[in-house]
């Protein structure tokens, strides 16, 4: 019996050209996602606390990591207005039991404003309900 090779070159050709095609489509839609990402996180912080801007801070003292011992502290705002700090967010992340989360963290007057969750992978109608506000509206206030 003689092997037939039309079948698995046919299968390789269409793998590759699948595979072509979606590493051209992520290349050119990658700044896209970061442009709708930095959005997001815009809205976001502006949702947290009314400023007039927002900067990131590009350096931080070590010893203030510390606070944060529970979690991975990826990028800190000062948020003022009419150039004044009026807060700070600290944008961190967890694991979940379903892998990540990404989430904001408001704080002003040395008290926990507000949270809002960026990301996550949790059980839907189960873990999905770190997203409520009676889950994080537990956190406001606190110092």
């Amino acid at each position: 019996m003689k092997f037939d090779w039309k079948i698995p070159l046919v299968l390789g050709l269409v793998c590759l050209i699948s595979t072509v095609l979606l590493s051209f489509t992520y290349y050119f839609m990658k700044p896209v996602i970061g442009s709708v990402e930095d959005t997001i996180l815009r809205t976001s912080l502006s949702q947290l606390i009314e400023a007039d801007d927002f900067i990131m801070l590009s350096s931080v003292d070590p010893a203030f990591y510390s606070k944060f011992n529970a979690f991975d502290l990826e990028e800190i705002y000062l948020a003022k207005s009419l150039g004044t700090t009026i807060g700070s967010i600290f944008l961190l992340k967890s694991s979940g039991y379903g892998g990540d989360i990404r989430f904001l963290v408001a704080v002003s007057d040395d008290k926990i404003k507000d949270i809002k969750i960026l990301t996550h992978l949790e059980t839907p109608g189960l873990g999905a309900r770190i997203e409520e506000a009676d889950f994080t509206s537990q956190f406001n206030n606190a110092p």
